[in-house]
């Protein structure tokens, strides 16, 4: 009996100082405790200026399960969806270079899969049994603030559409993809999956996770906040011609 593919995406930006170690991190916890699955770790280069290009190339050449998509452009969202449209399988979803949220949440996401209870599932940082470590007051207050219009804007069922650890089984969303025209090629594009799929009741089944915020983060809270309500304005208004 073959084993069921799984096919994990790294977006990296600019990464050289973290990329091998955080990918060789991965690597070892893939070889322990995902033996029953084919496994693959796709690493999105989006734009990168500095060596991370070569570094996941190398990376690349020693594993035959680490592929690399390069692209010339910046874009969490753009470099998802090209690795998912590459490299199919049954089970695809992306984490972020930091593996701020704990490993062993992949194999839950799994089981909830395999066993039919949700066809996403989402990281939430934000349920009463989530442990959240090293996040700043004003990230948590931010991120609050986000899914708070989100819920108001979408009427949306989930709490943290931002969080980057989100897996789902091809199996029912593989026609969604190909027939969704997603708007965002950036971050935004973590949340605007959850809304559309949410809207075409696919279900999603939020998880409680373990997160430790990286002390290194590149995000720009202000940059990103004012670039998010835009985008949901855009989709907003998107929606609304549809109708």
């Amino acid at each position: 009996m073959s084993k069921k593919s799984l096919v994990i995406t790294i977006p990296v930006l600019n990464e050289e100082k973290t990329l091998k170690r955080q990918i060789n991190l991965l690597l070892d916890f893939i070889s322990i405790n995902l033996q029953a699955y084919s496994v693959s770790v796709v690493i999105a280069n989006n734009g990168s200026v500095d060596s991370t290009e070569a570094i996941a190339r190398e990376l690349a050449t020693k594993n035959s399960n680490i592929h690399l998509v390069s692209l010339n452009e910046q874009g969490v969202g753009l470099a998802l969806k090209t690795s998912w449209a590459k490299y199919p399988g049954d089970f695809l979803g992306y984490m972020d270079l930091d593996l701020a949220t704990d490993l062993s949440h992949i194999r839950e996401s799994l089981s909830i899969l395999e066993d039919g209870y949700a066809d996403i599932v989402n990281g939430s940082r934000l349920l009463k049994n989530s442990r959240v470590s090293k996040r700043s007051l004003i990230r948590t207050l931010a991120s609050k603030c986000f899914n708070r219009i989100i819920y108001i804007a979408f009427n949306s069922k989930f709490t943290d559409g931002m969080c980057g650890f989100k897996f789902y089984s091809t199996k029912k969303l593989d026609s969604f993809f190909k027939n969704t025209f997603f708007q965002s090629d950036g971050w935004f594009f973590a949340t605007e999956f959850l809304i559309l799929a949410d809207m075409q009741n696919f279900r999603i089944l939020e998880i409680p996770i373990r997160w430790t915020d990286s002390e290194t983060t590149k995000v720009k809270i202000i940059r990103l906040s004012l670039k998010y309500l835009r985008e949901i304005l855009s989709l907003k208004h998107r929606l609304k011609s549809l109708k």
